[in-house]
């Protein structure tokens, strides 16, 4: 689910004050977003002025070897009037100038003191290197010229942004969008404060508020934040507080109260008191969040749970603060596409999920791997620890909540994103790939053993480890290091002709399923043949005995036209069938478009071999890689052929 900018549009437009524009003095104007375009009210330099230390000069003049006479009584030094210095000067004559200081029209560029010779009496030099015209000067307005626009209203003012309005002297009056004034309150009779030492039964410390006063902090999205404390499920109380906080913010936020218990009272409150602009959101988590308008605020109010006050967070608040202070599109810049690890994901089927995640960046490849923060339960806060990211994954289809990331699967950014070297992702990967991951906590068990506490601990680290620079040799060893190496083929008449043309798209999602596990497969051989059986077996028996693949992958010629002889070419190749692989792919196709029964695929092995043919269309080919990558069928089975498997 994607947070619409309609939405905010309407927001803003309902909530506009004159208040929300304020005029404020440079000095505390870091963070803001100008409301206004700023223009220039002089030239930049407002004089010809030297870049360098040195003797202005004629450059015709002043040729290599050429003496010239250092004008007595004058200099053009920094802050010097540049009128003063408009005089008529001798052709050979040349005027000591510093960096920032005036060069009068009767000189066309600037000798430096290190291309000069100075007299022992100080009063000539002589010319080392020749100089062109206009050299080592800034002519006046040849930086900024008088009423050029410097800054566009929308421009969030950082110290670049200050220093220009500065040389420009915008010190004053600087129209500005003012940043909300958000209030923080948490309901619920369970809570108490966060710095109670000893717990009674049935309390639990409130988290949400000071975890929300540190993200607002973090994104600097609030001139004030005001803490209404803690309100039990009280109507009467609850009334009292949220009129107040109303009127006295521009976003109020509230965790807690919004889901259906009989208790849960500040949803209908806004309902009855205000307008709710939306509730009950298709999302996950974060459900029951409520965003409206009470008295003069925006109210967003957030579930209890604290991951669903987290994300939601990310979501709706940190972004409607923004726009408030004048930052319109601030969403789509910060979505990645990402590769999830484990790759494994057992999909909610209700609802989309936002999926905490570490976020690591490959840095020869670029490709960003997101490695799951273990068990996303909206009451454990621990999911989001070290979370850069957000995974947005799709509700699961009616066919199979099993979800198989192949890199195309979209993040939100909500921190900042390290980099590693392929052999240390590499290895990262090794450790918490593999497994199933449901998007509830199962007790533990995944579809292989491993420990909730141990994959947090191991995925908590990522962000600290430290970074290494890698080298075109690094790459190389990676690329050996991985476990098998892979042959791919595309057998087609019109790809081998080039009549597609978009190209060799079979061929290019068997790369891409490949690339998805770079610690498993190394591509050492792509082809493209046509449908012609001694081609086909030449190219298998080249992969097979002088490449040493230990996989080939053929896509395409599996149907029953009268050119797919794929299945009959394999068969002359192959030594040892491997029927129970095709059935189990045969059945698991099945389930997702029935006609997948259609296939004449084989699956068989020559010597330490495996050779697999697979349909021509791009979204089979990923579909059957997918199938047999759950539970690393395939890893295992080519471990077993190589004799590095024990299973």
């Amino acid at each position: 689910m994607f947070v619409r900018k309609e939405l905010f549009k309407e927001l803003y437009r309902k909530l506009f004050r004159v208040y929300f524009i304020c005029l404020i003095l440079l000095d505390i104007s870091a963070g803001m977003v100008l409301a206004d375009d700023v223009y220039a009210i002089d030239n930049l330099p407002p004089f010809r002025a030297s870049v360098m230390d040195g003797y202005a000069v004629r450059s015709t003049e002043a040729k290599i070897g050429q003496t010239l006479s250092i004008v007595k009584g004058k200099k053009g030094l920094a802050g010097e009037k540049s009128q003063i210095l408009e005089q008529d000067y001798d052709v050979l004559q040349c005027l000591y100038v510093t960096t920032g200081g005036p060069v009068p029209n009767a000189f066309d560029s600037v000798l430096p003191i290190e291309e000069t010779e100075l007299s022992e009496d100080k009063l000539s030099i002589k010319v080392l290197k020749q100089m062109n015209v206009n050299q080592f000067i800034r002519e006046k307005g040849s930086d900024v010229k008088q009423g050029e626009k410097v800054l566009e209203q929308g421009s969030v003012l950082r110290s670049a942004e200050i220093g220009l309005l500065a040389t420009v002297g915008k010190i004053s009056e600087i129209k500005v969008y003012k940043k909300p004034i958000i209030g923080l309150l948490s309901t619920g009779n369970e809570l108490v404060e966060a710095n109670t030492v000893e717990l009674l039964d049935g309390y639990i410390r409130d988290s949400n508020k000071i975890m929300l006063k540190a993200m607002i902090s973090e994104h600097n999205i609030a001139s004030e934040v005001r803490d209404y404390g803690i309100v039990g499920d009280n109507g009467i109380l609850l009334d009292e507080e949220l009129q107040r906080a109303s009127n006295e913010c521009d976003i109020l936020v509230t965790s807690g109260g919004v889901s259906m218990g009989e208790l849960d009272l500040v949803k209908p409150y806004i309902e009855l008191k205000g307008e709710v602009i939306f509730g009950r959101l298709n999302m996950k988590p974060g459900k029951p969040t409520t965003f409206g308008i009470l008295n003069k605020s925006i109210i967003l109010a957030l579930p209890g749970n604290p991951v669903s006050s987290f994300v939601t967070s990310h979501l709706f608040l940190i972004r409607a603060a923004k726009y408030l202070s004048g930052q319109f599109d601030t969403y789509q810049n910060h979505l990645i596409k990402v590769q999830l690890i484990p790759r494994n994901v057992k999909l909610d089927k209700e609802r989309p999920e936002y999926h905490r995640a570490v976020a690591v960046q490959d840095q020869l490849s670029g490709k960003i791997y997101a490695f799951s923060t273990g068990s996303q339960l909206s009451s454990r806060l621990i999911s989001a620890r070290n979370a850069n990211c957000l995974v947005i994954l799709p509700k699961a289809p009616q066919s199979n909540d099993n979800y198989q990331c192949f890199g195309d699967t979209q993040a939100l950014v909500i921190g900042q994103i390290v980099t590693k070297t392929s052999n240390e992702i590499a290895e990262l990967v090794k450790q918490h790939d593999g497994q199933t991951l449901k998007n509830q906590c199962c007790g533990g068990h995944h579809g292989h053993n491993h420990n909730h506490q141990d994959q947090q601990n191991q995925v908590s680290s990522l962000n600290s480890q430290k970074v290494e620079n890698i080298t075109q040799q690094q790459q190389i060893q990676t690329n050996q290091s991985a476990d098998f190496k892979v042959g791919i083929i595309t057998i087609s008449d019109r790809a081998s002709s080039g009549e597609y043309p978009t190209g060799d798209l079979s061929g290019q999602a068997m790369r891409q399923c490949c690339e998805s596990f770079p610690h498993y497969y190394n591509i050492i051989q792509q082809t493209i043949v046509s449908d012609d059986k001694e081609k086909i077996k030449g190219e298998l028996l080249r992969m097979s005995d002088e490449l040493k693949c230990n996989l080939v992958l053929t896509s395409g010629g599996t149907g029953f036209f009268e050119r797919d002889i794929t299945p009959e070419a394999t068969l002359e190749v192959i030594e040892r069938r491997a029927e129970s692989l095709a059935n189990y792919i045969l059945i698991e196709s099945m389930k997702i478009v029935p006609t997948a029964c259609l296939s004449r695929a084989v699956i068989g092995t020559r010597g330490k071999t495996m050779i697999i043919n697979l349909p021509g269309k791009p979204k089979a080919v990923k579909e059957n890689f997918e199938i047999l990558m759950r539970s690393n069928v395939l890893i295992h089975a080519l471990g077993q052929l190589k004799g590095t498997d024990k299973h």
